[in-house]
């Protein structure tokens, strides 16, 4: 979420503005004023009666002939306007140089729209301008404030007081005058610093939309940003708009100064329904919509780092089928962990964000299951909504454990504790673990080259998939290591590592029924057309539509879209092993999370990567590196689960037990 800006210069109606304001007076004066108003009714040509945006783009903006602003706010049932108009304002020598070197616009000011006024001008020239206003008491009314443009900031160069004289008020505008002629300058962001943005130079006519070339660079650019390949994109428009550039940049020059470093912009994406861009694109967004589309984070703008998260809320046009999505340049400053309850950030924040510290786990690691005394070499770990965790015991018992939230003692719910069989109530190298929202539980059950399912928490299970023959046909499995299940839990897809393959089979299927072919089966190769190994597996359709899948032999993570006949690598370096950021050593474990983030289980190197979204640079989150029984370390690392916390359980195979790693 963007900062939200209630613009507000204060709570409460400025005292000194209005302290003086007697209604009595006022109907005493209206005769008066008629008559005034009737005498001096002459016009400025220089005078901007449009919005204030228009009238920033008609002077400090304007690109063929720029000129400075003056804000001229007024009563026009004050005596002491009227007296202004006649002896300064409407006066030869004053109104000849207005028209002649300045932009005019008018507020005429009331009790009533006092507030309409100070966010009209924060949000167009800045909270300085507006603190001139809330700051100036009824005495020195009406006022004429002039604007200039330096060096990327509007600011204020010089006031007018109602009751200074014509040659003093004379004085003021030729200074300004001289101020802008001397520092104006065309605003331009090719001199900021932005690491995870491209740098572009922005034009600077009224607000347009230009259509990018498909040939050119900029396209190339915002379409690899966008989908990693135009291959989606129908066209590419860029938005140009003066006001809006200026907003920003002020704003950022602000949120820079206070933090203390550039770096408080990111690129994000923000989906929303047809019409609805067209909205943004025109006005721009729309505080009064704040709310309606859920407020998980809090009240404001929602964006995502992560393309396909916005892609959900990006409905598209009824008749072309067509969607829109932005690409938008936020200011995030600093960011804190959102909530529901926030209706505006916490002193000192900028944004909110659904990940708080950064990503990061506390890398002690607290033994929740498996001990000396009683090894557990886990493979496999599942947590449930409730936060129960199961792990699959694959060489040490044959069985998979259930450990409730909080407890200490772990109960056998599935296997034959120490024997090695084929019936329904033993297993042979279990491998991974699974139970469905009925509490149906399903277990990889390698060594019998099956999938078992309990129902209704039976110790004995049927074979829902294979049976004990290693096979390569559609009906049998060999060697089946991890496996996901759609969010309807309809289906599940098995990584089929004997046969370097991916398999997706009906959850209510029966031994002996057929698999589609998903991915891979075409033999252990280290191209984008084949599997190597597969061992992990996750699938996150409401982030993405594609399989995420590491190849234990192949030391890399694919990612593939069920059905296709080919995949993209997405970390680690193909049939290469290695230890430094960029290589995986036997990766099987694997998570995604909601902004498109990888955790990857990186067996030979005993330790957690995180791959952030788009990137194939990996983080060590847990482990050190060097195999090891400390709190700190983990040897020969498999499975991997998260709670609704986001804290983190690692099956720490060879150290016979689960690690569980706390968010941070």
């Amino acid at each position: 979420m963007t900062e939200v800006q209630s613009n507000d210069m204060s709570s409460t109606i400025n005292g000194n503005l209005f302290t003086m304001f007697d209604d009595s007076k006022i109907l005493e004066q209206e005769e008066l004023c008629y008559e005034l108003g009737n005498q001096y009714s002459a016009t400025l040509t220089s005078l901007d009666q449009e919005s204030l945006g228009q009238a920033l783009l008609n002077s400090l903006f304007n690109s063929t002939n720029p000129q400075p602003l003056a804000l001229y706010i007024h009563n026009d049932q004050s005596i002491a306007t009227q007296i202004f108009n006649e002896t300064v304002l409407w006066s030869e020598l004053i109104g000849t140089y207005l028209t002649a070197q300045f932009v005019l616009w008018s507020w005429n000011l009331t009790k009533e729209n006092y507030h309409e006024l100070l966010t009209t001008v924060v949000t167009h020239v800045g909270e300085d301008v507006g603190a001139v206003i809330d700051s100036s008491s009824i005495e020195i009314y009406p006022l004429l404030i002039c604007l200039i443009f330096d060096r990327g900031v509007i600011k204020v160069e010089s006031i007018i007081q109602g009751t200074m004289s014509e040659n003093e008020a004379f004085s003021l505008l030729i200074e300004t005058r001289d101020a802008f002629d001397s520092r104006f300058d065309l605003p331009d962001t090719t001199g900021l610093s932005l690491t995870t943005i491209s740098t572009e130079n922005w034009s600077v006519p009224a607000s347009v939309l230009t259509k990018v070339n498909k040939e050119s660079g900029e396209f190339r650019r915002v379409a690899a940003d966008f989908d990693n390949g135009a291959s989606s994109i129908v066209e590419i428009h860029r938005i140009d708009n003066t006001v809006w550039l200026m907003q920003y940049l002020n704003q950022k020059k602000m949120i820079d100064s206070r933090i203390g470093d550039d770096d408080t912009e990111k690129l994000l994406f923000h989906g929303c329904p047809y019409a609805s861009a067209e909205q943004i694109l025109n006005n721009g967004f729309d505080h009064l919509r704040i709310g309606r589309n859920g407020t998980y984070y809090g009240h404001g703008f929602y964006f995502s780092a992560s393309r396909t998260v916005s892609d959900r809320y990006a409905l598209p046009d009824p008749l072309t089928n067509e969607k829109r999505i932005l690409m938008c340049r936020v200011l995030i400053g600093r960011s804190c962990q959102g909530n529901p309850t926030m209706r505006t950030c916490p002193s000192n924040y900028d944004s909110t964000t659904g990940i708080s510290g950064n990503l990061l786990w506390n890398k002690t690691g607290i033994t929740v299951l498996g001990s000396s005394a009683a090894p557990v070499p886990a493979s496999g770990v599942f947590l449930d909504s409730n936060d129960t965790l199961y792990a699959a015991d694959e060489a040490g018992h044959y069985v998979v454990w259930k450990l409730l939230k909080n407890a200490i003692n772990a109960t056998i719910v599935a296997g034959t504790y120490g024997l090695i069989g084929l019936n329904s109530s033993q297993l042979y190298f279990p491998n991974d673990v699974y139970v469905d929202r009925s509490g149906n539980m399903y277990v990889t059950d390698m060594g019998n080259n099956r999938i078992q399912k309990y129902i209704n928490k039976s110790t004995n299970a049927i074979t829902i998939a294979g049976n004990s023959t290693f096979g390569s046909a559609l009906n049998l499995l060999g060697n089946p290591h991890y496996f996901t299940f759609d969010p309807t839990e309809t289906y599940m897809y098995v990584a089929d590592s004997g046969n370097n393959r991916i398999l997706r089979l009906s959850t209510n299927s029966t031994s002996g029924t057929n698999g589609i072919l998903v991915a891979g089966g075409s033999g252990a190769n280290n191209t984008n057309t084949s599997l190597y190994t597969p061992w992990g597996i996750h699938y996150l359709p409401s982030i993405s539509n594609d399989l995420f899948i590491t190849n234990a032999g192949g030391h890399s993570v694919i990612r593939w879209t069920p059905g296709a006949s080919s995949g993209t690598f997405v970390a680690g370096v193909p049939g290469i092993s290695g230890s430094d950021s960029t290589h995986l050593n036997t990766p099987m474990g694997i998570k995604i999370d909601n902004y498109l983030n990888m955790y990857v289980v990186d067996y030979n190197n005993n330790r957690v990567q995180l791959f952030c979204a788009n990137s194939n640079v990996g983080i060590t989150i847990v482990g050190n590196g060097t195999a090891g029984n400390s709190a700190t370390q983990l040897n020969s690392p498999r499975g991997i689960a998260f709670d609704s916390a986001m804290n983190m359980y690692i099956g720490d195979d060879v150290n016979n037990r689960v690690q569980k790693f706390m968010k941070l």
